[in-house]
């Protein structure tokens, strides 16, 4: 008859409890994320990564540090598109899209949100002629979902 061993058991629980430790830190950091999400209406066609828009109402979702993603409110059109943060975060009233005109279409520049001010990275390379026609367009967020930003003064408190 074979004797029972608790240290056989041990080793590999400990082993499950160590990894189930680490997993529960990473999700619990990766779900304390914020979602932000602002809407927007834009009253003309624009271009914005590789997607051409129509004019209308967007929802432009900031969550994510290297993306955004803009959707139409009636979900028939979506992009994802790369930025690069290049600025501190404005307040809600301040929020805004940059547009800017070229060859004859507005393309999108530039977000100014709670999260901080971005650029498109498509737009980072795009050389400019000189004085560029601009559009801004104010963004709406939901005052449940997104605080107002904070200084670094303020968060050490």
């Amino acid at each position: 008859m074979r004797s029972f061993d608790i240290r056989s058991i041990c080793g590999p629980l400990a082993s499950l409890f160590l990894v189930l430790a680490l997993l529960s830190m990473t999700s619990e950091r990766v779900l304390a994320q914020r979602y932000v999400a602002a809407d927007a209406t834009i009253p003309f066609s624009f271009h914005a990564g590789t997607e051409t828009f129509a004019a209308g109402d967007y929802v432009i979702d900031s969550s994510v540090p290297t993306f955004i993603f803009i959707r139409s409110k009636d979900s028939k059109h979506f992009a994802e598109v790369p930025t690069v943060l290049f600025g501190q975060p404005v307040k809600k009233s301040e929020a805004k899209l940059i547009f800017v005109k070229r060859d004859g279409s507005y393309v999108l520049d530039a977000l100014w949100g709670v999260l901080g001010k971005r650029r498109m990275t498509s737009e980072l390379v795009t050389t400019s002629n000189g004085v560029e026609e601009t559009k801004e367009v104010p963004l709406k967020y939901s005052p449940k979902t997104t605080p107002e930003p904070q200084t670094a003064a303020q968060s050490a408190q």
